[in-house]
């Protein structure tokens, strides 16, 4: 074995990985052969830096695995040191070299007690392995002596290696605390690796009693170095803060404000302007340790929240020193954003500094919005009025030159202030500063905050309108706005405003297609119609666009110059609209609806004329689809108040559409299907509502397109799927009564493999509807022959056929019990060969019969449907593999149903048939168990998981409705005189059998078991079980019972006196 080993080696290292793996299993450590192994492996690794990538990765992979087989002796060690050092064909194979030896000695037992030893050997030899060697001792929790670490440290200084420091951290961050002034004169801000250095040593502080100390420090490190002042190390600061006590908190902040007024009171010798100048750098460099502090305190414990701590927030206000340092502005606005109370004690004392402040326009921005910040927050809280707002909108708007930062902190942050608080000339110019700056405009509007703001979602509109109209460069930039305006914001007092902005957005596309027609403006135009969409979602009735209807006509042409599927989309989202809106208003006798009907009638009768039915020249129809679909539209809508016949509308627009789906159906392109699709989606509502009438041209048309795209199906052109669809709906609108019924049962047969049935069962139900008896019966004989004839699999698409039938079956139908129980019969004979959607399917059947069809069911019928229940649950019943997890359970939540249908419609037909019950309930408690430990005899062939909570919580309802009937149940005997009610009656009945449920669940809670879960709810069910058996009946059942057995049983007893019993007051 070994000698092939090391012919491998040489050969194939993927072939080799299996057997590694086998001999580190069997646990094959021989001298001979780890020497034919792993020294040849290792000697290959360190000499092969050439090697191609996937080929250097699979020797890796090979040596690391061999890893594990190696034990040696210091001897040994020593030689693979030369070995590799001597073999290895560059720098990078020495470090992987030794990474590989540390790795060896450190997985050895018999040489891991030396590893400092050989780390210290191994860094002499190869300082440049320091790092990986490193890793590897942190990863097997090696302990180093803090000399060791020490001199790794102080040898590293001169290069900086922050990486290598990173890691000794990790390891024993004693060591770099002691070393940290060397280190921290090292540090540069320049170097990621530095500022990754810091963070960790920060966290690593937070984590010790010296963090007070060392955040001390920082104040003072912040002044001799830019990196700590990066935001992630800041991050990690906060973060540690929190974790103080409230006293440790207070005195870090007491020592910080001294600090700050101790530099300041240093300095009164000094000439004023310098004196000036130290007061402002001390205010500087302090002031970001305290607005770490703070705020740590907005995100902090509330512990931290102490009466000491409000006073030293209050001290923060008052202060003044560095009045015109931007950072003692964010500084009190932090500070008022902790408690509004301190704003109270505040705004007199901050009216007084803003007015000494005198800002100019030289003054930093950041400044301007700090002062701009804390002054909102006073008045945010309380009714004061600084000024401060009109001033800095009039800078924002003058002198800044760049306010979109600004801007996007007040759509953060202040813009339900502004709505509040601004006045109507304040709103303007914010809203005027909005739309010269579109970022933050469209940042502002893509916020859900901002439609809560009626006065500002007001101004902006007005003012955006006014801008359009003078249509500028980024005018279509702006009205993208539109498309995010909730329509339902455009009240009754808006209207007028909508109207203005449709007609302006209709006026920019215009003009703009106008002056360009040879350029390409799809983008532009999409634009334009995404915000006319999503304004015309709730139409006003007074925009040009909506009150005549040449303009609409114009819009719909338009779109051809730049043609695109979402470009036609949303005009025909906006026709639509529009249409809709006139059809119901004129239902409502409005006048001016009623003038637009009729000339888009007229209009709408000439175009299909003219271009559709005897188009003149070459006329491509395709470009005139639309007339077609806005004629659907008026004749769905308004069918039952005019007369379309009386100047042929109705019967044009059949035509004419039966021969537009003649043509798609020749060429049937992509395109052309979703073209299709969406006439027929207009053509199907509107031979929906046509009653009386002939529809055969759009039955053929219809049959035409299913025939074409189910070759499309056929030929995998899966974007035939929603046209073979929406044909199909069409054909069950357009069926008239001589139609037999086969011919559409056939297409929903076959529809049903690709599609979802769901989807069409609704359509096909209602062309069942409306056939007679005899044409019914006929479909159920075909379909019941078809469904059970087969040697496979049980076809769902039958069961769904089976289903429809069933529900539009009345009293009177030709359908009666016989049928039914024939069906039940041969499901019961073909149960081994049901598949999950066939079953699924079938129990849904059952279920609709039981509750809708009662007279269906015959006494027979009812046994056939439990003994299936059991077959299910058995051996003998399906042996389909799930597709999903989840199948399972809803197969079993469906069974339950079925049989508390059984209970709840036909319980007085189970009287004197219990035994069936019991042996029903018994086969669902058999399922819940764990199907691992179940026999295969007595586990059904379905079952590929074991049940959850959702499957016992629905045994646990079923098992409540068998042992508390349903009064409306149950029939009464003897009338409604009784001494002892029906209800009584049944449980009496009923506790004759129900121990059998009881000794079932206490076998099965012994073997198989059930999981946690699913025990503790069933547990929680069987106190219905208890309660019907009485004291007698539970008697009884312990008598039963073997020792193991009964003390399952006393548990849960106990457990149902304790918390299910019922207790009289």
């Amino acid at each position: 074995m070994c000698s092939s080993l090391e012919q491998l080696l040489s050969t194939d290292f993927d072939c080799l990985r299996p057997i590694i793996s086998v001999c580190i299993n069997s646990g094959l450590k021989t001298k001979k052969l780890v020497s034919k192994t792993f020294i040849p492996a290792f000697s290959l690794c360190v000499s092969t830096g050439s090697l191609p990538g996937e080929v250097r990765r699979a020797v890796d992979a090979v040596v690391f695995s061999l890893l594990t087989l190696y034990s040696g002796d210091d001897k040994e060690v020593a030689q693979l040191i030369q070995q590799g050092l001597s073999g290895a064909s560059n720098a990078g194979s020495v470090v992987q070299t030794i990474e590989i030896i540390f790795e060896m000695v450190t997985g050895d037992p018999k040489l891991r007690s030396k590893s400092t030893d050989y780390f210290d050997q191994l860094v002499a030899t190869v300082p440049e392995s320091t790092y990986r060697l490193l890793q590897v001792a942190s990863k097997r929790n090696i302990r180093f002596v803090d000399k060791q670490l020490e001199g790794v440290v102080k040898g590293n200084l001169d290069t900086a290696d922050w990486k290598l420091f990173a890691e000794i951290a990790q390891i024993d961050g004693d060591v770099i605390f002691g070393l940290s002034d060397e280190i921290f004169s090292k540090l540069d801000d320049k170097s990621l690796d530095c500022v990754e250095f810091c963070q960790t040593l920060v966290k690593l502080y937070s984590h010790t009693r010296d963090f007070p100390e060392f955040f001390l420090r920082w104040d003072k490190l912040l002044r001799e170095n830019v990196i700590w002042q990066t935001p992630g190390i800041i991050e990690e600061v906060r973060n540690g803060l929190k974790s103080l006590s409230s006293d440790q908190f207070d005195k870090i902040f007491k020592t910080l404000i001294e600090s700050i007024n101790n530099n300041s009171e240093n300095s009164d010798d000094e000439p004023r302007r310098k004196k000036q100048k130290v007061e402002e750098e001390s205010v500087r460099v302090g002031l970001l340790p305290l607005i770490t502090v703070v705020k740590c305190l907005l995100s902090g414990p509330e512990r931290l929240l102490v009466t000491a701590t409000y006073n030293n927030l209050e001290t923060l206000l008052a202060f003044e020193n560095g009045i015109k340092d931007p950072r003692l502005w964010e500084l009190k606005y932090l500070v008022l954003s902790v408690d509004q109370t301190l704003v109270w004690r505040y705004k007199e004392q901050h009216y007084d500094q803003f007015k000494n402040l005198k800002l100019s326009k030289k003054d930093h921005p950041d400044l301007w919005f700090h002062t701009a910040q804390v002054g909102f927050r006073v008045s945010e809280v309380s009714e004061t009025e600084d000024g401060v707002a009109v001033d800095y909108l009039k800078y924002l708007k003058k002198y800044s030159s760049s306010p979109i930062p600004d801007l996007k902190r007040i759509s953060a942050r202040w813009i339900v202030l502004a709505d509040a608080k601004f006045t109507d000339d304040e709103l303007e110019t914010l809203c005027d500063l909005y739309l010269q700056y579109t970022d933050a405009f469209l940042q502002l509007v893509s916020q859900e905050l901002f439609y809560d703001q009626p006065r500002i979602f007001k101004h902006m509109v007005d003012r955006l309108i006014k801008e359009l109209e003078k249509t500028p460069d980024d005018a279509f930039t702006l009205a993208k706005a539109i498309g995010y305006f909730p329509p339902e914001l455009f009240t009754k007092q808006m209207r007028q405003s909508e109207e203005q902005m449709v007609n302006v957005l209709c006026k920019l596309e215009i003009d703009k297609y106008e002056k360009n027609p040879s350029i390409q403006l799809t983008e532009k135009m999409l634009i334009v119609r995404t915000a006319l969409s999503n304004l015309l979602k709730q139409p006003t009735g007074l925009s040009r666009l909506e009150t005549k209807f040449e303009e609409l006509e114009e819009l719909l042409e338009r779109r051809f110059s730049h043609y695109s599927q979402e470009m036609d989309g949303l005009s025909t989202d906006i026709s639509e609209s529009v249409l809709r809106y006139h059809a119901q208003h004129f239902k409502s006798g409005n006048k001016s609806s009623e003038e637009f009907i009729k000339t888009a009638v007229k209009r709408l009768l000439k175009l299909q004329q003219s271009k559709i039915i005897s188009p003149k020249g070459d006329v491509k129809v395709m470009k005139y689809l639309w007339v077609l679909k806005l004629s659907c539209i008026v004749i769905s809508e308004l069918l039952d108040l005019v007369d379309f016949e009386k100047e042929g509308f109705q019967k044009s627009t059949i035509t004419g559409t039966a021969k537009t789906l003649g043509l798609l159906s020749e060429t049937m392109g992509s395109a052309d299907s979703m073209e299709a699709v969406l006439l027929l989606n207009h053509v199907t509502e509107m031979a929906g509502n046509i009653q009386n009438h002939d529809l055969s041209p759009l039955f053929d048309s219809a049959s035409t397109l299913f025939e074409k795209s189910i070759k499309g199906l056929n030929n995998e052109r899966q974007d035939f799927g929603s046209l073979a669809r929406q044909s199909f709906l069409l054909l069950c609108e357009s069926a008239g009564d001589s139609e037999d019924g086969l011919f559409i049962t056939s297409r929903f047969v076959f529809l049903s493999i690709y599609e979802n049935a769901e989807s069409l069962f609704k359509s096909y139900t209602h062309f069942l509807s409306k056939l007679n008896a005899e044409k019914l019966k006929k479909i159920y004989d075909a379909v019941v022959v078809e469904c059970f004839s087969t040697t496979g699999e049980l076809g769902f698409e039958y069961m769904e056929t089976l289903n429809a039938l069933f529900s539009v079956m009345g009293r009177d139908g030709s359908l009666d019990h016989e049928a039914f129980t024939k069906v039940l019969s041969l499901a019961s004979e073909k149960c081994s060969i049901f598949g999950e959607k066939s079953l699924l399917t079938y129990l849904q059947l059952i279920k609709l019969v039981l509750r809708e069809k009662t007279w269906l069911i015959s006494q027979y019928g009812l046994e056939l449907i439990l003994s299936m229940i059991c077959k299910i649950n058995s051996p003998q019943g399906p042996h389909f593999s799930p597709s999903s997890d989840t199948v399972g359970e809803e197969i079993y939540v469906e069974m339950t149903l079925v049989v508390s249908s059984v209970l709840l419609f036909h319980r007085h037909r189970i009287n004197g048939r219990h035994h069936l019950v019991m042996q029903v309930f018994k086969s669902l408690l058999r399922s819940l168990t764990n199907k691992t430990n179940l026999k295969k005899q007595d586990r059904a062939g379905w079952l590929r998981q074991n049940m959850g909570i959702a499957c016992s919580e629905a045994y646990a309802r079923v098992l409540s409705n068998l042992c508390e009937p349903n009064i409306q149940s149950i029939r009464e005997r003897g009338g409604k005189n009784n001494l002892t009610s029906s209800s009584a009656q049944a449980k009496k009945e009923l506790a004759k059998y129900v121990h059998v449920l009881l000794l079932s669940y206490c076998q099965f809670t012994l073997n198989p078991r059930f999981s946690k879960d699913v025990a503790e709810s069933l547990r929680h069910g069987f106190y219905a079980v208890f309660d019907v058996l009485g004291p007698d009946g539970q008697r009884f059942t312990s008598s039963l019972m073997d020792p193991s057995t009964r003390d399952i049983f006393r548990s849960i007893y106990d457990d149902y006196a304790k918390n299910g019993k019922w207790r009289e007051e």
